[in-house]
This record gives C-alpha cells, structure tokens and sequence, in this order.
C-alpha cells in the first residue's frame, strides 16, 4: 500500500514539474514581445479622435488634420514620428516621441468613442518621467505615460497584452539588478 503511495506521489510530482517547465517556457522573451510589437504597430491610428473632425469644422481655431503616426521599436524604445497642421494659421508642427519600454510600470486598454467612431487606447504607464516629447526640434517635455490607438479591438487588447509581458519582463529585470 506505502509503495502505491509512493508511487502516485512521485509520478504527481513529476507531471506537476514537467508543467511548470512547460508553462515556463512558453513565455515569450523580450525579443520575442519586441518583435510582435514592432509587426503591429503599423496597425495604429491617429493618435487623437480629434484627428477625425467633420469638414464644417474645419474652419475652427483648434481644428488640425494629423498625418497617420510613424512607430518603431529601437534599442527597447518605442518611437513615434507625426506631423500636425493647424487650420487657424496654416502652420505645421512635426512631434517625436520616444518611450523607454524597460521602464514600463503598467498597461491598461481603454475604448474611446467620438461620433461614430471607436478606438481603443493603450496607454503605457511608466516608472517615471522616461517618455519625451519634442515639438519642432526645440519644445521637449516629459511624462510619465505615452499612449497608442487602435480601430479594431481584438489588436488593441493583444497589443494590451504585448506591453503587459514587457511590463512584467522589465520589473523582473529590474528586480534582478538590484542584487
């Protein structure tokens, strides 16, 4: 009967070891995330639902048309490039951001509606002050957020849930240097 015991305890310990390795390493690495990241960012949308203005609006102070946003992924920062022009006075602004992804604190998805029309942003929370923003060369200020918008849902909370493990995988990086 002790052997039977024996027995079962061993073999449920051994099939419980081998499922933890494999929930290990199914893990992505930061590569990995980076990658998936970097595929489908080309799927982000203007970064403001103010970009969407109806044409009598046109004529307002306040109105700008913003081209799509350009993001990359270089060397664990996320940057993104947009131009903006302002119908008041005719002028253009180019903006430049760039955000530390190994400074990523927390994620989170929010849905966004104005008119007709749904985005979901994801914001990027920060353990600081590490995402600038630069205005025509010379403007430069830091925030501790940077935030990307997509149309169609099911990529946003993948995108959501990209930015999450790169959170997790900064914290453990973080966590491990302290030592």
């Amino acid at each position: 009967m002790k052997t039977l015991q024996l027995l079962t305890l061993t073999l449920f310990l051994n099939l419980t070891a081998f499922s933890n390795a494999q929930d290990a390493s199914n893990d992505a690495t930061w590569e990995e995330t980076i990658s998936f990241i970097s595929e489908n960012l080309k799927y982000a949308v203007l970064e403001s639902l103010e970009q969407k203005i109806r044409k009598e609006d046109l004529g307002k102070n306040y109105a700008r048309i913003s081209n799509k946003p350009k993001h990359s992924v270089q060397e664990s920062f996320l940057k993104t490039h947009y131009s903006s022009k302002r119908m008041s006075d005719n002028s253009t602004s180019n903006a430049y951001r760039e955000t530390a992804l190994n400074k990523l604190k927390m994620v989170t998805i929010e849905e966004e509606t104005n008119d007709n029309l749904t985005t979901y942003r994801v914001t990027l929370i920060l353990t600081g002050d590490f995402s600038s923003i630069k205005i025509n060369d010379y403007e430069e200020k830091f925030t501790d957020k940077a935030y990307i918008h997509f149309d169609d849902k099911t990529l946003a909370k993948r995108m959501t849930t990209a930015f999450q493990h790169l959170a997790y995988l900064s914290n453990e990086k973080r966590k491990q240097s302290k030592f």
